[in-house]
């Protein structure tokens, strides 16, 4: 009985899932999950989305929506296919699984990845506490509401500030805030027009990485995709860390063309932003795959 209960509380319709958040003034829960072949998301359905504590208290709480990506995709329609693809690309979703807490509008404002064992009962505590979050959010906005020029600014930034997530995916669900803030600061004397601006332009460079990356449909492709790459880095100023991503999917396409133009792709990849997790991987692969020439080797290349 609790199994079929926590079934039927799940939809798979995100428009349908919109339409009933706004009529029971709920928020949504996205569990974006890979049910035949991610055994932390099989797990995390066993050890917590089907147990009494979260049947019980979380629909109270949440329309559930199942964002399910299988390799066996004979039990899906092709609607839901796309609306998988859709909402993968909307909020950026880089792992299975990720648990997206979102409102009534579509607007996150908290994310768990993957599954760390926690009791139904710690997780379901975690997820309600979450949800105090976005309360806090909304009371910032109201009050930015009544704010006027640099006061309201800052509230509004305070508002994004406490959402967890990464910045850039959270901010391209949250466009009218943005502009506001930019026209609240537009003089810069609070810093935050610069660097919501500079945000701003994160989100659309990643945003064209991503379409140029999504275009490859197989081998023929990687040479155009690896020149599209290269013109877009070429012509952004964009640094950082998504620079830092975009280099570093650009030299795995360079690998198999060139690897004297990978490696030295890889090295600006490090140096756009040195002290990241991913700053680690690429010096590991440059360690791996470009291990240090003979001194007599570097001597020649340096008289040429």
């Amino acid at each position: 009985a609790t199994t079929f209960a926590a079934e039927a509380n799940w939809l798979v319709d995100f428009e349908k899932a919109t339409e009933m958040a706004k009529k029971e003034g709920k928020d949504m829960l996205l569990d974006f999950t890979g049910s035949d072949w991610c055994s932390f998301c099989i797990k995390l359905e066993r050890e917590v989305f089907s147990k009494d504590v979260f049947v019980k208290k979380i629909p109270e709480n949440f329309v559930l929506v199942k964002v399910d990506n299988p390799r066996d995709k004979s039990k899906q329609s092709e609607a839901e296919q796309k609306m998988v693809e859709t909402l993968v690309a909307k909020y950026s979703i880089s792992g299975f699984p990720t648990i997206l807490l979102v409102d009534n509008q579509g607007r996150p404002y908290s994310s768990l990845m993957g599954y760390d064992g926690a009791t139904a009962e710690k997780y379901v505590e975690d997820l309600l506490n979450r949800q105090e979050g976005r309360k806090k959010r909304d009371e910032l906005l109201a009050k930015a509401d009544a704010a006027t020029a640099e006061a309201k600014a800052k509230l509004l930034d305070e508002a994004l500030s406490g959402i967890d997530g990464e910045r850039e995916t959270i901010l391209g669900s949250y466009p009218k805030v943005v502009d506001a803030i930019i026209e609240s600061d537009s003089e810069n004397k609070a810093g935050l027009k610069k660097k919501y601006s500079e945000l701003r332009a994160n989100v659309a460079f990643k945003s064209q990485v991503q379409q140029i990356m999504r275009s490859m449909t197989g081998p023929q492709d990687v040479a155009l995709v690896t020149k599209k790459l290269e013109d877009l880095i070429a012509k952004s100023k964009v640094g950082g860390v998504p620079r830092q991503e975009a280099l570093f999917f650009l030299s795995q396409l360079q690998f198999g063309i060139d690897k004297a133009k990978a490696e030295s792709t890889l090295q600006a990849a490090h140096k756009a932003a040195p002290k990241t997790e991913m700053a680690a991987q690429i010096q590991s692969v440059l360690k791996r795959f470009f291990p240090d020439k003979p001194a007599e080797e570097k001597k020649s290349e340096q008289k040429k």
